[in-house]
């Protein structure tokens, strides 16, 4: 009998795990089936995430994510209701973000929302192919991926024990590397990586007139003028550096890109943060782009958008090789950008890859040479206080860095706005809670660039040697106005990245002298450091660590053996 029970209770008990694994399935596919995409104020954004929320973006005050069925339930019982609730078929997401009273261009078959005053969400159909509407200057779209965004923290260095926000004094090592930056260099780096001239990429000659990033990666490239991921990775590698290509795809951007692009990422280790977590990250955006496929392909040259700020970072990599940091710097040229800041979003999202807590500060170089009234004001985009106080701080380091190694830029003319420009590639830094700030021309002013990007016309490039359409007698390119921003952003990375010291010409060669047992090695050449500390040379005593089989065998042959 008492056996018969057992196998009973057996039965009912595997059946009972049965209907809930099939319970489970089906409540799991119902989930799959019914999810929606959803927006609502940035306000609730711990109530939302606790009712299983994903935070896809955040926009300025609004959060767009994805939510099942049952989190809406549970939010609606706690008398949160989305802003905009659709159903979520794989549809393309986009946000377009704008100058207030900028009119918002439709798109066929997409479907708009206005989440603020200066920003709309687009949904667009999966299977829909398009292209997205012309909005510079007044506005820049970007991907939305389906990737969760971790909580906005701040970075564990902008605040001590005492809850005070940490600052650096002026470094000697940064002004040796700020007097040793070249602007003939940048500028020929500019004319390099905008077909204004052929350089040798492989041993081969080559014309770089377009980055479009369409033709940059396989299978369709690079085409035979679209060498510039080679070019980049070439000069690293003459200075020393690895330079790695991040490989990401539609899924890491949410771009609809159909193959498979590239951000390249070089990586200076600190020499106090061994594990990467205190990171200033030197960034732009590399690719081009012009007025029609047939333009894109063949003659983007994209001096001023964005090449100009964008050889900074080649600068950046020349000199700073030759230091040792206390922080990890990483500097990336990104992919994408022209297309809905693809690579720049790939880069944050990819979390296993790029923690958002590793990152401290970021700097990013976009078009910074043109001047058409020639007031020399530049913008330092910074956002505000409430909203990312981290890159408030770094936007007055850009100009403490100004003060401190120059005056380089008139301090007057360094002009700070603080809306949420969403434009180019500190944004989606900006999204992850990554204090970040974006160094440009004077759009804050629509001081812009009459031929850049989807501006240009057959008459007009976005080249070093194009007349200004709007001031005759002058050229759209001022290297002069551009090369002071480059200098001072320099100045700004390298200050944050803190040098420790110079690293020497050449290896000192050491004197071995022999001893008991022992070699003693010696050195004459002197190191000098941050803030005037100096090595004037070195002893170093080394004992021979024998193997533990060679260790047993002396100890069993004659003395003197």
């Amino acid at each position: 009998m008492l056996k018969r029970l057992l196998t009973l209770a057996f039965i009912l008990a595997a059946f009972g795990a049965r209907t809930r694994r099939l319970a489970a399935a089906e409540c799991a596919d119902e989930s799959a089936a019914d999810r929606w995409i959803v927006t609502f104020p940035a306000d609730v954004e711990k109530d939302v995430r606790a009712e299983g929320v994903e935070i896809w973006d955040r926009d300025e005050a609004v959060l767009v994510g994805g939510a099942p069925a049952s989190a809406l339930k549970n939010l609606s019982d706690l008398q949160i209701v989305p802003r905009v609730q659709v159903h979520d078929d794989g549809q393309w997401i986009y946000i377009l973000s704008h100058e207030e009273g900028f009119a918002t261009p439709p798109l066929a078959g997409a479907a708009l929302h206005e989440l603020t005053a200066a920003s709309t969400l687009y949904l667009v159909p999966a299977a829909q192919s398009f292209e997205l509407p012309r909005v510079k200057p007044f506005g820049g779209f970007r991907g939305v991926p389906r990737a969760p965004l971790p909580e906005s923290v701040p970075h564990a260095k902008d605040v001590d024990e005492d809850g005070a926000a940490h600052s650096l004094v002026a470094n000697p090592l940064v002004t040796q590397i700020v007097n040793a930056t070249s602007q003939a260099q940048w500028f020929q780096d500019v004319k390099d990586m905008s077909g204004e001239n052929s350089v040798v990429i492989g041993g081969v000659s080559r014309t770089i007139t377009t980055r479009w990033s369409n033709v940059m990666f396989p299978p369709a490239g690079p085409t035979a003028n679209a060498y510039a991921s080679e070019y980049i990775l070439e000069k690293g590698a003459n200075w020393g550096y690895t330079g790695v290509r991040e490989p990401y795809t539609s899924t890491d951007s949410g771009c609809t890109q159909n193959t498979t692009w590239q951000n390249l990422v070089f990586t200076l280790p600190g020499q106090v943060d061994f594990g990467g977590h205190q990171q200033v990250i030197f960034v732009t955006h590399y690719d081009s782009l012009s007025y029609n496929a047939t333009e894109n392909a063949n003659y983007a040259p994209g001096a001023d958008d964005a090449i100009s700020g964008g050889s900074a970072l080649l600068e950046a990599l020349r000199l700073f090789r030759n230091y040792g940091f206390r922080n990890t710097v990483k500097i990336i040229f990104f992919s994408g950008e022209e297309q809905g800041l693809c690579g720049s979003v790939a880069y944050t999202r990819q979390s296993a890859l790029h923690p958002a807590a590793d990152m401290w500060r970021v700097v990013n170089m976009d078009q910074t040479a043109y001047d058409g009234n020639k007031n020399g004001v530049m913008n330092d985009y910074n956002w505000d206080a409430t909203n990312s106080p981290g890159s408030v701080a770094l936007g007055q380091a850009f100009v403490d860095a100004n003060s401190d190694y120059g005056p380089i830029i008139t301090p007057a003319n360094i002009y700070r706005p603080t809306n949420k420009m969403c434009q180019t590639d500190h944004c989606p830094f900006w999204n992850v809670g990554v204090a970040a700030i974006a160094i440009c021309e004077d759009l804050g002013h629509n001081e812009i660039c009459p031929c850049f990007d989807q501006g240009q016309t057959s008459t007009c490039h976005d080249t070093v040697t194009q007349i200004d359409p709007n001031h005759p007698a002058q050229l759209m390119f001022d290297q002069d106005f551009s090369w002071k921003t480059e200098k001072t952003a320099i100045a700004t990375v390298a200050h944050l990245a803190e040098p420790l010291y110079a690293c020497p010409a050449s290896a000192p060669t050491p004197t071995i002298t022999p001893g008991n047992n022992i070699l003693h090695l010696s050195w004459p050449t002197a190191l000098r450091g941050a803030r005037g500390t100096s090595w004037s040379g070195g002893l170093m005593s080394v004992r021979p660590i024998l193997p533990a089989s060679t260790a047993a065998l002396r100890r069993k042959l004659p003395s003197g053996a």
